[in-house]
């Protein structure tokens, strides 16, 4: 009994440990060797993922970073709750008990169900999730741009808005909030994705808000939480964002209420794919969409409808920022992109993994608007 931890060794599934590993923050080397420990203490095994025998999957370990308390997650191989007992409870109750009140290490500790084969790492059915101990979110405020460095320019369909005393108006005001604007406070649990490196995604965002035009609609597609779209939500007339991830909601919900009065009410969310989002009209009438698909890029429908000019859901679309975390991906589609008539005029690299071979890539792209 007993298991251990550490990260995949290069192009294969045997584990190595490494109990100090500097890139790692220090609550999660803590929380390893806790881990071990009571694993041992509380008689549970590895999986084996040839023999299909073993209790433990994966752990996943996050940081809350103004507390530095770790959000726990312990994927079993089990497929409900009664399956796994008193296993899980066993293991819950070693590393409550053993922790530090005065310097706590766990800010929540959640169990999930997973028995399928396959390399899916969490079931994202949310009857497989149990919370055992702690908050359900974990509170995070990125450090977003100062008004200075999210100024832009108006697309020139803004600029014929923009021609009245009332639309002028607006836009001075949206760049007066800037000027205090602190951002939302962020949730996340474990059914949502987080950004790993959120101090070095913080540069991506001033890039991202320094494209955006004052007093912007904004369709934000593949929003996560609504991390970009709400880094912006001060300077814009309208934010939408979606996901297909019906967790999502409530999150983003919490984090807009975060948001001083007035601005909150700008941004609304749906729980729909990018397509079934592009289908209910999510980009209709907006003049500018975001897009941070995952790794596999945009895909047909949505690349389709986004090189089609005369598509309804998104002819009113002058400007486009593709935050890309799969290179392949965009080197695939941004031919097409530009083909259809959008035309690069920015991009750059971001280092989010130091030491890897692997960037995050900004482009953004306009495209004339459509005469009606």
């Amino acid at each position: 009994a007993g298991v251990r931890l550490g990260l995949y060794s290069a192009g294969s599934h045997r584990i190595v440990p490494i109990p100090e590993c500097v890139v790692h923050h220090p609550s999660i080397n803590r929380a390893v060797g806790a881990i071990e420990e009571a694993s041992l203490n509380a008689g549970t095994t590895a999986y084996d993922e040839f023999t299909g025998d073993g209790m433990l999957r994966y752990v996943i370990l996050s940081v809350e970073r103004h507390t530095s308390r770790v959000q726990a997650t312990f994927v079993w191989n089990a497929a409900s709750s009664r399956k796994s007992s008193p296993h899980t409870q066993r293991l819950s109750k070693r590393l409550t008990s053993k922790d530090d009140p005065d310097h706590p290490l766990w800010h929540s500790i959640w169990f999930n169900w997973n028995e399928r084969e396959g390399n899916a790492i969490l079931s994202r059915d949310s009857k497989n999730w149990h919370r055992s101990s702690g908050p359900e979110y974990i509170s995070e405020r990125v450090p977003f741009p100062s008004s200075s460095s999210s100024s832009s320019s108006s697309s020139s369909s803004n600029q014929k808005t923009k021609n009245d005393a009332t639309a002028d108006a607006r836009a001075i005001a949206r760049g007066a909030a800037a000027a205090a604007w602190t951002g939302p406070t962020l949730y996340f649990s474990p059914m949502n994705f987080r950004q790993a490196n959120l101090d070095a995604f913080a540069g991506i965002l001033e890039q991202v808000a320094s494209h955006v035009p004052v007093d912007s609609v904004v369709c934000e597609l593949y929003a996560g939480v609504g991390l970009i779209g709400l880094s912006i939500a001060h300077k814009c007339a309208e934010v939408r964002c979606s996901d297909e991830n019906p967790a999502n909601v409530r999150a983003f919900e919490k984090a807009c209420r975060s948001l001083p009065s007035g601005v909150g009410g700008r941004a609304s969310y749906v729980a729909l794919s990018a397509a079934d989002a592009l289908d209910d009209g999510e980009a209709e009438g907006a003049n500018l969409v975001i897009v941070d698909p995952p790794r596999k890029g945009l895909g047909p429908e949505v690349l389709a409808c986004l090189c089609d000019p005369f598509d309804e859901r998104s002819s009113s679309l002058e400007r486009l920022i593709y935050v890309s975390c799969g290179f392949d991906a965009l080197n695939r589609e941004l031919p097409e992109l530009r083909a259809a008539g959008w035309e690069v005029i920015h991009s750059e690299g971001h280092v989010l993994f130091p030491g890897s071979d692997h960037i995050e890539t900004l482009v953004v792209a306009d495209r004339p608007p459509q005469q009606s």
